[in-house]
């Protein structure tokens, strides 16, 4: 082969070379951009309306409360983002501007109006536990199971599951009412525990103007 022909061959392996690259580089780099989206998504209230701004100003009528913290959750079949409160006593986890916490109140905008849903009022059965949230529902660890909520207009609506004593079994929740438990497989709780596996922990703002403004934006 002479050098004409080397030079050419080594042209075209080069140029196969930076394609295959650059289509890696692509691929990968796409992938990860796009599991970083989602996870942002999962992890970023989406407002439908009104309750943007009447959950920044309900917030900021409080901000004298010291140890108030807030979170915006989407819960399935509920359009407007729901407004989760805490205080810095109930903290398991704490970072520098956001906590995880054993208990919670929710807060939902009807008729716009910043309103406190019934029953949403709630602890987890250990002080070392947190909520989560995924699927759009609120998932509250309890003892021997897990409840599984979403906010029906003014009041909590969902289901608490668990096993105690070798005998699982699930009751449903409205406000603050409740339904005589009902019997279930064991294959039911445990598949409601899977899916809060896939849940992400519940992570307050302090309630500061600076957060203020990154969760739902300035004025």
């Amino acid at each position: 082969m002479g050098k004409t022909g080397i030079r050419i061959l080594l042209a075209v392996l080069l140029a196969l070379s930076v394609t295959a690259c650059a289509g890696t580089e692509r691929d990968g780099t796409g992938a990860a951009s796009e599991q970083g989206t989602e996870k942002a998504e999962e992890k970023t209230a989406v407002f439908a309306g009104g309750e943007r701004e009447a959950y920044r100003d309900y917030l900021r009528e409080r901000e004298g409360v010291g140890d108030l913290y807030f979170a915006c959750l989407n819960l399935e079949g509920n359009e407007p983002a729901v407004l989760a409160l805490t205080h810095e006593k109930h903290a398991v986890d704490a970072g520098e501007e956001t906590i995880t916490a054993n208990h919670i109140v929710l807060n939902n905008f009807l008729e716009g109006e910043v309103v406190q849903v019934t029953g949403s009022s709630m602890d987890t059965y250990s002080g070392n536990v947190c909520f989560f949230c995924g699927g759009g529902r609120l998932w509250v660890p309890v003892y021997g199971g897990v409840g599984s909520y979403t906010v029906s207009g003014r009041r909590i609506a969902g289901e608490v599951y668990a096993t105690e004593g070798g005998v699982s079994t699930k009751y449903s929740v409205t406000g603050k009412k409740r339904t005589e438990p009902e019997t279930v497989p064991a294959e039911t709780v445990s598949g409601k525990l899977q899916e809060k596996e896939k849940a992400e922990p519940v992570r307050f703002f302090r309630n500061t103007e600076k957060n203020r403004e990154s969760v739902f934006g300035g004025q």
